[in-house]
């Protein structure tokens, strides 16, 4: 080749260089620095700061359409507005030549005040809580002590005067057990352990119990069939023509039944009829195994009428010696014949033995619990069904609460959420009680 050739080739290369690139046109990437999109936004103004990178660099990125100020080579940030609930936040990162990268965060801001709700000076744990009408809260056994035995006491707590007044006694103390209100008006007791650290079977009440109002007293109802034999379930209520259904999910209780029974953590749900004097155990019921679960906690997603289908967040853990096993799940119960579960990622930190209510569509707040160090936590954490997992919500967001664990959590007719008993890291019930505004 001679050296004109080679000059003119080097010439022709160089001008096909300048017309195309030799490398692929990428757009930015961008990162997201803070605030943590893991975790709620407390606050109705944070600065967003992203990180957005480009081999080419970066010459400009806007937040919700205005520009970002830069901070050192490839940081950039700017103030936004939050609105409560979920926010859409758009972030555009542009290279020097104006291709774009277009990123959508979004951030859910949970503002929640804390006031100081009634004193319970005989405070427990592991009770139940279940709104009966006219204001009132039915309060039901439960343990004063950590591993202590259980009560057969109850209590009456108007939450439109904060007062606390003692009510009927059950006919067998138990912690542990749920209390399910009847479209009747009834309320039914099912399961528990008449102490707070059942050891044996011994331990677990069979003895279904329901209040009826208009006598002012606990009665007996006998079972027909397996009986319930757990503790440290959750209960949902189902309507149906044959008369409501009761169905139990898990628990610690019964693994065998049959002449050698044994104590471990229930992995099924099982369904019982609730008639005017008695109580029909349903074989199979659902008839379905779920996943080992005990302390769990239960709730609807969405609002429907009492006994409807719906989908439900099943959250905890099972905590054994040798490892810690999630327990999250989407249960869907609208589509016959039987109910389908999705997994969902867990809370942070995991936790048992808390409390959650529904605060929106599909959107469930949790309180407090226990880690599997065994310690109370005073953070809670939120499970978003748009976004299919849960966000982080720091003490700080609650208004720094009192670490609590076996306590209840009850949304109240007017959008308040009640926080009573349980017990602090050192195994005492909680006498303050908590009230939150969100």
């Amino acid at each position: 080749m001679t050296r004109r050739t080679a000059i003119v080739l080097a010439l022709a290369l160089s001008i096909t260089g300048c017309e195309r690139p030799f490398v692929d046109v990428r757009p930015p990437d961008i990162e997201i620095l803070e605030p943590d999109p893991r975790s709620v936004v407390p606050v109705a103004e944070t600065l967003l700061r992203v990180r957005a990178t480009s081999f080419r660099g970066v010459g400009r990125v806007t937040i919700n359409g205005k520009d970002a100020d830069r901070e050192g080579s490839d940081i950039w940030s700017r103030s936004i507005k939050l609105v409560r609930g979920m926010n859409d936040v758009v972030i555009e990162a542009f290279d020097p030549e104006e291709v774009p990268t277009v990123d959508t965060l979004r951030l859910l801001r949970l503002s929640v005040d804390r006031l100081a709700g009634p004193t319970w000076q005989h405070a427990v744990g592991g009770h139940t809580a279940t709104p009966v009408g006219d204001g009132q809260i039915l309060v039901v056994g439960g343990a004063p002590l950590a591993g202590g035995h259980a009560t057969d006491a109850s209590w009456m707590v108007n939450y439109q005067t904060g007062t606390i007044a003692p009510g009927p006694r059950l006919i067998r103390a138990r912690t542990g057990h749920t209390a399910t209100l009847l479209p009747d008006g009834r309320v039914v007791v099912m399961g528990g352990s008449s102490s707070d650290d059942p050891a044996s079977i011994a331990d677990l009440v069979e003895t279904v119990e329901i209040l009826d109002a208009n006598q002012e007293m606990f009665v007996e109802l006998p079972v027909t069939g397996d009986p319930v034999r757990r503790a440290f379930h959750t209960a949902e209520l189902r309507t149906t023509s044959e008369g409501p259904i009761v169905d139990l999910i898990g628990g610690t209780g019964d693994v065998r039944y049959g002449s050698e029974p044994r104590l471990d953590v229930r992995d099924d749900l099982r369904s019982f009829r609730i008639a005017n004097d008695s109580v029909l155990a349903l074989v199979p019921g659902y008839g379905v195994y779920i996943e080992a679960m005990s302390g769990h906690t239960q709730t609807a997603l969405h609002q429907e009428s009492s006994g409807g289908p719906n989908e439900f967040l099943l959250t905890g853990a099972v905590f054994r010696p040798s490892a810690a096993f999630p327990v999250n799940y989407v249960m869907d119960t609208r589509t016959p014949p039987g109910i389908y579960l999705e997994e969902v990622s867990s809370p942070d930190p995991l936790r048992n033995d808390h409390a959650a209510v529904r605060i929106a569509e599909g959107r469930v707040l949790l309180f407090g619990g226990t880690t599997r160090e065994q310690f109370a936590v005073g953070s809670g954490a939120v499970f978003d069904s748009g976004l299919g997992r849960f966000l982080s919500v720091p003490e700080l967001a609650l208004g720094t609460p009192e670490p609590r664990t076996r306590h209840t959590a009850t949304l109240l007719s007017d959008g308040r959420i009640l926080v009573m008993g349980g017990y602090d890291s050192a195994g005492a019930a909680e006498t303050l009680s908590d009230v939150f505004l969100y």
